[in-house]
């Protein structure tokens, strides 16, 4: 439902009144929230920071005026980033 615009509150109260009531759904609002939390996550792991760099790569080369530089830890995750435009 989400993927079509659903809100997930509007989601929820629809299931609960399909099964008749919150307590025989069998999980909880925090359960959807975390399961949700825990897909986007797994979607973007490794990916924002990656796509971060690639742009900026790509904007340095477009831009002569466009400075970057970023710092990453021994397990190769971005820990900081700096970016000069003058």
């Amino acid at each position: 439902m989400k993927l079509s615009g659903v809100k997930v509150t509007d989601s929820l109260r629809v299931l609960k009144k399909e099964v008749g009531g919150s307590p025989n759904l069998s999980f909880t609002a925090s359960d959807a929230y975390n399961a949700l939390s825990s897909e986007k996550a797994a979607q973007i792991e490794g990916c924002d920071s990656n796509q971060l760099m690639k742009y900026f790569a790509k904007r340095h080369v477009d831009k002569a005026d466009f400075y970057y530089d970023f710092e990453q830890d021994d397990s190769g995750a971005l820990v900081s980033f700096f970016l000069a435009l003058w």
